[in-house]
């Protein structure tokens, strides 16, 4: 009895609050969590509800913002060579699942104008390296009539 009331039904089970915390910066959602203490999702969520004040969505952003941030440092800490534990394939598995990274490039939208200056750039491009080609062409003719030139020379 406490303070002489009779409490009734069977006692609250245990619940270990910092394993809680850490199945949640894993990612596991209450239905995951809840049988680590033999309880119903919606038991555990009153439960928690009744400790922290405030919905299992509202707690678990927190710690799940935390595994997020732990992923990311951890990938910064080998990119860096600081950090020779933890799986390289999971990091990247994790950064792609968790993090929403990837390997291609997004797709971009691309509007006509982008079109039309890319097709002027190239165009110009097409003209200078044919004046390129036109002057490389003369400077070997004007070179070769030059040789020619110094040999008849020469022969008299």
């Amino acid at each position: 009895m406490t303070d002489g009331i009779k409490k009734f039904g069977r006692p609250e089970k245990p619940i270990d609050w910092e394993l809680v915390d850490s199945l949640i910066e894993a990612g596991c959602p209450s239905t995951e969590i809840a049988p680590h203490f033999h309880l119903t999702p919606e038991a555990f969520r009153e439960r928690l509800e009744k400790k922290y004040g405030m919905y299992f969505s509202i707690y678990s952003s927190i710690f799940e913002a935390k595994g997020a941030a732990n992923i990311r440092h951890q990938q910064y800490l080998k990119a860096l060579g600081k950090a020779d534990k933890g799986d390289n394939t999971m990091l990247v598995w994790l950064g792609k699942n968790r993090l929403k990274q990837r390997d291609a490039p997004i797709d971009m939208q691309v509007t006509q104008a982008q079109v039309d200056i890319n097709e002027a750039v190239m165009a110009q491009l097409s003209k200078n390296q044919e004046s390129a080609k036109e002057a490389l062409e003369s400077s070997k003719e004007e070179k070769l009539a030059a040789d020619d030139h110094t040999e008849s020379h020469s022969d008299s």
